[in-house]
């Protein structure tokens, strides 16, 4: 079994950039990331802030 990917653009009508990257496709999830940083430039806002700490 192979994995699928896709080539997805993501855009927000207010922002002046966008984010095209490769997807893996899984036709189970309910959820999709993306890197913070080229999601906040295509102009999203995290729901709910996260604070990601390592140890």
């Amino acid at each position: 079994m192979g994995a699928i990917h896709v080539t997805v653009t993501l855009s927000w009508p207010e922002a002046k950039e966008s984010f095209e990257a490769l997807f893996l496709v899984d036709t189970g999830a309910t959820d999709s990331m993306a890197p913070g940083s080229k999601s906040t430039k295509a102009g999203f806002k995290p729901a709910i802030p996260l604070k990601c700490v390592s140890q």
